[in-house]
């Protein structure tokens, strides 16, 4: 079944769910990362819309990101615990995820209606324990990465553009690579499909390409499937003075600046072996001055000092402060992205809202958000001459660099607001529980 979940054009959604089943949601997520920091965004916007909604983490963070307390998972007892550990460690050998953790078959959601998964086939969570939570929740998956409809990995493009996962995985690449000791993808493959095809289970896709993807995986296809953009908060992230901004960060006040975060910089899988070609060709193209800022765990002192070499770069290190953020992406004239792939990346909303254009590679779902000639340039992946050639065109065209910068703020409020994105949950949630209502 596949539909696209959206609330009316005021962005009303529909009451279904009587009173004496108020809606409830319990979100399972990491405890950092881009995922855990996706989840807490739809949190806050369901906290906006009074749901009672309640975040559950893996990790010891004591606060959720809403200012609210985070509620993490406790084991009954020691043996237990032992249990949990070992089945790391067998899981870190044998990619055995999601299928051998202990305790959390024992987790129980008894105040909630509904349990929202987050970027869950990890060494924490069973994937045996989704039929009996089903028993008594309404159940919903959004697919962060494509692991859930494979045997091993949320990226096949990352192997070698495998699609192994179409006919039930087996012969891993990632096996060889990781050094696991037995391939047991084929396995795990055919467990998830037969855990899943046990379960009503929603799954939700952020961008068009996930939706592609989990529309042909033999795991997940015949679930409710779902389109709902991940959201951004509006609010925060919204455009600043670029004088002002700059001063108040330390950045310099004249020339133009590119931006890139990213929580680890020098991930392969992010692209970041690509800005060197990239800063050389645009240097080569632009006569005014150019400068790089970096946010987020850097590279390697050896990358910097070959990027230093080309033009100045302003490393300004791990930030988690949401309005300081703002700031910085007021500062900067252009937002890049070069990952070789990538899901619904929550940095280019966080640019967009701030009214900063978007330059990268048109890959995974990034191409929903970014509007050739509206909201930013696109290039296919690996084009560094072409992207530097788009973007020195921008920087030589100050009229259309403001344009985009009025398009992309309308395209963030109007598309990607934590309360629409709310609105679109919220109707599916209350249409889950009215199909087992009525079952």
């Amino acid at each position: 079944m596949l539909t696209s979940a959206c609330g009316d054009a005021e962005g009303r959604c529909p009451t279904i769910v009587p009173a004496e089943r108020a809606l409830g949601v319990a979100h399972i997520s990491p405890a950092s990362g881009g995922v855990a920091h996706a989840a807490r965004r739809l949190h806050a916007g369901l906290l906006g819309k009074a749901v009672n909604s309640r975040f559950f983490d893996g990790g010891t963070s004591p606060l959720d990101g809403c200012g609210r307390e985070a509620y993490r998972y406790s084991l009954p007892n020691r043996p237990l615990h032992l249990a949990d550990r070992l089945s790391r460690y067998i899981d870190r050998h044998l990619g055995l995820t999601g299928m051998i953790h202990v305790s959390s078959l024992l987790w129980s959601f008894r105040e909630f209606n509904v349990i929202h998964f987050h970027g869950m086939d990890s060494s924490w969570f069973n994937l045996h324990a989704l039929t009996g939570l089903n028993r008594s929740h309404a159940l919903v998956w959004t697919m962060h990465d494509k692991h859930l409809g494979t045997g091993a990995c949320g990226y096949p493009e990352f192997w070698g553009d495998c699609e192994r996962w179409r006919s039930g995985c087996g012969k891993c690449p990632k096996v060889r690579k990781e050094g696991w000791l037995i391939d047991f993808t084929r396995l795990v493959h055919a467990r998830k499909r037969s855990i899943i095809a046990r379960t009503q289970m929603a799954i939700v896709a952020p961008s068009q390409w996930m939706l592609d993807f989990v529309t042909a995986s033999p795991i997940t296809r015949n679930q409710p499937l779902r389109l709902i953009p991940n959201g951004v908060d509006t609010t925060v992230f919204a455009p600043l003075s670029l004088a002002q901004s700059r001063r108040e960060v330390g950045l310099p006040a004249k020339g133009r600046l590119l931006l890139s975060v990213a929580s680890l910089l020098g991930q392969p899988r992010k692209g970041f072996q690509y800005y060197h070609q990239l800063l050389a060709s645009l240097k080569n193209q632009c006569a005014e001055d150019i400068g790089l800022v970096l946010v987020g765990i850097p590279p390697t002192d050896a990358t910097l000092a070959e990027l230093r070499a080309v033009l100045p770069v302003h490393v300004l290190g791990a930030i988690d402060k949401p309005a300081l953020l703002a700031k910085i992406y007021s500062a900067s004239d252009v937002f890049v992205t070069t990952p070789m792939i990538d899901n619904f990346p929550s940095v280019v909303l966080e640019s967009i809202a701030c009214g900063t254009p978007v330059a990268g590679f048109g890959v995974g779902g990034i191409p929903d958000v970014i509007v050739p000639g509206r909201t930013g340039v696109l290039v296919k992946c690996g084009d560094t001459f072409g992207l530097a050639s788009k973007i020195g065109d921008l920087f030589r065209d100050t009229e259309t660099l403001d344009r985009m910068r009025r398009y992309c703020r309308d395209d963030a409020v109007r598309k990607y607001s934590l309360e629409m994105q709310a609105t679109r949950y919220i109707e599916l949630y209350q249409e889950l529980l009215n199909t087992r209502l009525h079952a």
